[in-house]
């Protein structure tokens, strides 16, 4: 698959089969009038980690190929793999974190110190995490809770709450469970 952002900010979905009938795509994109920007273009190919002998199409002359890919802010591996994303996100809220602690030690209110671990923090632990969470491993998980369970033990979010935010990961496992999404490969 090759993911190919143009001019218009649109995002044009080559797929890349043996065959190589991509026609279809090309007369698409011929007939929206779209163009290729190779200098912020990159090719990223899906494959499973337990294959270990790929055969990749041939790289693109002119359009780097990356193991990993961010976009709108999540980062997702050529392994569809989340934990570059997971590990990310984690070091920005640790850098909030010490925000926060540094607006303690200057004597503000709890009230809104919690205020803002939720606003700032949690909102960033939770963007899109819709999109990624089907693609996290336990490890992952653990390592968000584990963070998070470090706010309380701060406290910066108080322990009734954080059962609240436990419910919503849980219920974000039914509904992405820790199995991968169906992806043929």
């Amino acid at each position: 698959m090759i993911t190919i952002p143009t001019n218009t900010r649109r995002f044009l979905i080559l797929s890349y089969n043996n065959n190589n009938n991509n026609n279809n795509n090309i007369a698409i994109a011929i007939a929206n009038n779209l163009k290729l920007n190779r200098t912020k273009s990159v090719e990223i190919i899906f494959c499973s980690k337990r294959s270990s002998r790929v055969s990749l199409p041939p790289a693109l002359s002119d359009i780097r190929r990356v193991t990993s890919l961010k976009m709108l802010g999540v980062t997702i591996t050529n392994h569809m793999s989340a934990s570059e994303h997971v590990s990310d996100v984690i070091s920005r809220c640790a850098q909030s974190i010490h925000a926060v602690r540094t607006l303690r030690s200057t004597g503000m209110n709890d009230d809104i110190l919690q205020a803002i671990y939720k606003t700032v923090i949690l909102s960033k632990l939770q963007y899109a995490s819709s999109a990624w969470w089907g693609f996290a491993n336990a490890a992952d998980r653990q390592r968000l809770e584990a963070f998070v369970r470090r706010g309380v033990r701060s406290g910066f979010y108080r322990a009734m709450h954080f059962s609240a935010f436990a419910r919503s990961w849980d219920r974000m496992s039914s509904v992405c469970p820790s199995v991968r999404p169906s992806v043929r490969l």
